[in-house]
Parts: C-alpha cells; structure tokens; sequence
C-alpha cells in the first residue's frame, strides 16, 4: 500500500506515527512491533528497517535517537481506544487530516518518502 497507519494522541491532540520506549528485554524489532499493537491494535508483517535517526529535544535541551521501519498491515483489525489513542487512520500526505500532525510524525514520512518508500 501507499499509506501510513497514524493514531490520534488524545494527550498531544496530534496525529502520530505509533512509536515509543523500547524496552530493555526485546529487540529493536520487537519494540516496533509491539508499539504498534499498544496504540493502534494492529498486526504487522514485512517490519524492515529504514534507519536510524538523531533527534533534538528542544523542551529537554537534549538528544534523542530513534528508528525508523516500514511494514505491512495485511487485514485491518477493528481498533479499540486506549490510554494513548482514540482513532486511526490509513492516511495519505494528499489527504487532509481532521487535525494536526505532529512535527516528528511528519519528518519521518517525508523522509520515508525521500527514500522510496511511499510515494
């Protein structure tokens, strides 16, 4: 497909690319995975990883690394709110959203497709 899976933070009042803390006892693999079955209830396949990235935290006058993957979703499962999300989306950057992106959420799309990704 040519779309990106984004859930709406009901904390930030943003859209979002699902992602978060990896924890300490599961690979890089498995924390993406996880990630996006925490905020969105979906199950992935294909998870390949695009790359690494540095990240400034202005707020915390600090450094961030994360990573950056692609995967397939194969059959979209119904989505249950949760403490982070209250709705997805299988959005194209053509579309217009219900709401604002947020700014890292849309860095890594763009840079996505700057590498091929989605067009």
């Amino acid at each position: 497909g040519d779309r990106y899976l984004l859930h709406y933070n009901t904390k930030r009042h943003k859209w979002e690319c699902a992602g978060g803390g990896w924890e300490a006892d599961e690979t890089l693999e498995a924390c993406a995975t996880r990630e996006i079955w925490e905020e969105t209830n979906q199950k992935i396949s294909n998870l390949q990883h695009i790359g690494v990235f540095k990240l400034y935290l202005r707020m915390r006058n600090s450094y961030k690394y994360g990573s950056l993957y692609t995967a397939t979703i194969d059959t979209l499962l119904p989505f249950q709110p949760n403490s982070e999300s209250d709705r997805i989306t299988l959005w194209h950057p053509s579309e217009t959203l219900d709401g604002e992106i947020s700014e890292l959420s849309l860095w890594m799309i763009e840079k996505s497709q700057e590498l091929g990704y989605i067009r």
